[in-house]
């Protein structure tokens, strides 16, 4: 998938759309918590060095911990919203990892992560 530099604000209106409305942190699972990575996708080719984030929560409440985003072994920041902007990203491969933790940052039990490995280069 070709992502250009247009997609960011169509990504913040996506994520406004997914988290509007009020989520109780005391919501029961209907299943199994899961996690995914909406943005960007499993081999996804980025130009430029800023990439958005865009996660999915289900089975649980935002309320119940934060999300960690790393990128190979480093996180590069922790927060309770489902988006985030990484900039300063290298050119080449990545691994992006989205972690949902506890508030003090320690790994739920079972741990509940999303992982997916994108390109960035130079612009077209």
């Amino acid at each position: 998938m070709l992502i250009r530099r247009g997609a960011v604000a169509l990504l913040i209106v996506l994520a406004s759309a997914c988290t509007s409305g009020s989520v109780a942190s005391s919501v029961s699972p209907a299943g199994p918590a899961t996690l995914a990575i909406l943005h960007p996708a499993e081999g996804d080719q980025i130009y430029g060095t800023e990439v958005s984030v865009l996660v999915r929560l289900t089975g649980t409440s935002p309320g119940d911990g934060i999300f960690a985003y790393s990128l190979g072994a480093t996180v590069v920041a922790r927060s309770s919203l489902p988006w985030h902007e990484i900039k300063g990203v290298g050119y080449g491969e990545h691994v992006l990892r989205v972690e949902l933790v506890d508030p003090d940052g320690r790994p739920l039990d079972p741990p509940l992560t999303a992982t997916v490995t994108f390109e960035t280069s130079k612009d077209e």
